[in-house]
């Protein structure tokens, strides 16, 4: 990737993402998002061979957002929802 010119951020973000303590970042970066976006997109895939990461809970406790993990579990469930009244023609809740 960072031979394309991306970002180092986003280099380090999906280079960790499996393992995000190992990077040393400190607070909620992009590795942060990708490891999460990643760990939870896997774990909703019917096939197990797609489960490839499991979020490291040391990590987010480390940085303080362990209570937030259901909120992000919600998320896709909210998407689809809101997907859903806006084909519909209803108002769509607020997804974040």
């Amino acid at each position: 990737m960072s031979i394309w010119g991306l970002p180092f951020p986003l280099v380090r973000a999906v280079a960790f993402h499996h393992s995000p303590a190992d990077a040393g970042e400190i607070g909620f970066t992009s590795l942060t998002a990708v490891h999460a976006a990643d760990a939870l997109t896997s774990s909703l895939d019917p096939l197990p061979l797609n489960h490839d990461g499991e979020l490291d809970g040391k990590y987010l406790d480390s940085l303080g957002l362990t209570q937030r993990v259901e909120v992000w579990r919600d998320l896709p469930k909210e998407s689809a929802m809101a997907a859903e009244a806006g084909a519909s023609g209803e108002p769509a809740d607020s997804v974040c």
